[in-house]
């Protein structure tokens, strides 16, 4: 009988497309071009003035729940490769806002070791004023009603069975894929404000900027060596809950094994660097 576990949280996070999704931990950071006002006559300068966007990165660390697909990550970062913003919110059980703004997906990680949660990380990027409420309910509170009663949390029993062409025990998969961005904007466009006023696909956004990065690290025990895999070979499908990853150009980096007395198999660790991730691209040929 498999055990009921239950959310504790005082914060659900809405983001497009995944809908409201439980989280463990959100940290924002925020950067603001400052520059002084040199004029004659004052050593210290005049003021200090804002001379370029303000820009913010917010990570997310949440679970891998059984609705999440790679369809639904597909959404958001096709919305970042054309440069239209998606916006996101922290709210507290009682329905007040910690924060908003308007955002892209910029990279997305996959942590799974045995007998453990999956952990899925997001990062996001926004130009403008997150805009941050410190004076919100922080009270933690029992999620009791939906969405978080009816969130259902993978494990490492839900890795696809195709991976197990990496060899006969895995007990660590760690997935990343990176999308980086610039800043794309025109002359009437506002440097000042928050977020939902100063980005948006018209006037100032952030767009993908090509090549992105796909990693996979794999590390666990076998009595077989994996066998190493040329640029540009096609790796096997890795299936993570409902989250399919195919690495596009992908290629050895590096592999390790370890044989002491005592031990049943050998330890091995192997890591692959690709580009893009068949499964977030709207290229058919990628998969």
């Amino acid at each position: 009988m498999a055990l009921s576990r239950r959310i504790y949280s005082s914060q659900s996070l809405s983001v497009p497309s995944l809908g409201v999704i439980p989280i463990k931990s959100v940290s924002i950071s925020r950067e603001r071009p400052m520059e002084p006002l040199m004029v004659m006559g004052h050593l210290k300068g005049a003021n200090q003035q804002q001379k370029g966007f303000e820009t913010f990165k917010v990570d997310v660390k949440t679970y891998l729940t059984s609705t999440m697909t790679d369809a639904q990550i597909k959404t958001l970062f096709t919305n970042t490769e054309k440069g239209v913003p998606s916006p996101i919110e922290l709210k507290t059980e009682g329905g007040t806002s910690s924060f908003k703004g308007n955002v892209v997906l910029t990279s997305i990680s996959i942590d799974s070791t045995v007998a453990d949660f999956i952990e899925v990380g997001l990062s996001f990027q926004g130009l403008g004023n997150p805009e941050i409420n410190v004076n919100g309910d922080m009270t933690p509170v029992d999620h009791a009603t939906a969405p978080a009663a009816g969130v259902v949390v993978l494990d490492s029993s839900n890795i696809g069975s195709t991976i197990d062409t990496y060899g006969s025990t895995i007990k660590s998969l760690k997935f990343s894929f990176e999308m980086p961005v610039e800043t794309m904007t025109n002359h009437k466009a506002t440097m000042v404000g928050n977020s939902t006023d100063v980005m948006s696909a018209t006037t100032s956004t952030l767009i993908a900027k090509a090549p992105y990065k796909s990693s996979l690290n794999l590390e666990g025990q076998s009595l077989e060596l994996y066998k190493s895999t040329d640029r540009g070979s096609k790796l096997d499908k890795v299936t993570v809950g409902k989250v399919n990853l195919t690495l596009v150009n992908a290629a050895l980096k590096s592999f390790s094994i370890n044989q002491s007395p005592g031990e049943i198999g050998a330890a091995y660790s192997s890591s692959y660097e690709g580009t893009h991730v068949g499964e977030f691209s709207s290229i058919t040929a990628y998969l």
